[in-house]
């Protein structure tokens, strides 16, 4: 077997903790696990990422990037924002239904997020808000693993600034 990049290896990391959370869950995904699911050695695991914890962040960032990479596309720039929300939720959809372990996955990892206080840092949602779905289908997905922008109207209860107590 040929030398395997750095980014293919971690890729190919990332796929197997993606199976070994859906299959046994985030506490089930050791580091041994993953290794083992992506037929590596646990040597290449240590050579792609220096800790489980930098390749879960990878995983999150891959999966939630993709959702919305989905999504972006899906959305028409000339559509209003009730078709380009629903193009979007659409396209999401489809997602889930096309790999729903990756959603049962990335749930399993919510959770492990909330239960586990070294997570604090991880990446919070962005409340950057997309006014059109023009603006929308021009952004670019972000290179972090966070959200940015739902399509929202400018004039939506959503962009208000009250709470949504009153």
């Amino acid at each position: 077997m040929g030398r395997v990049s750095s980014a293919e290896r971690r890729s190919a990391l990332v796929q197997a903790a993606l199976r070994v959370i859906h299959r046994d869950g985030v506490n089930g995904a050791t580091t041994r696990a993953i290794v083992a699911e992506a037929g590596m050695s646990l040597a290449s695991f240590h050579y792609a990422f220096r800790s489980r914890d930098e390749m879960i962040r990878e995983l999150i960032a891959f999966v939630v990037q993709d959702e919305q990479r989905v999504s972006l596309e899906a959305l028409d720039p000339d559509a209003d924002t009730r078709s380009a929300v629903s193009a979007g939720m659409h396209a999401y959809f489809d997602l889930l239904r096309a790999h729903p372990s990756r959603e049962r996955a990335l749930q399993e990892l919510v959770q492990y997020s909330l239960r586990t206080p070294d997570w604090s840092t991880c990446p919070a949602p962005s409340t950057q808000a997309i006014s059109t779905p023009r603006e929308c289908c021009s952004s670019e997905v972000p290179k972090s693993p966070g959200w940015s922008g739902a399509c929202r109207s400018s004039n939506s209860p959503a962009s208000s600034s009250r709470s949504p107590m009153g």
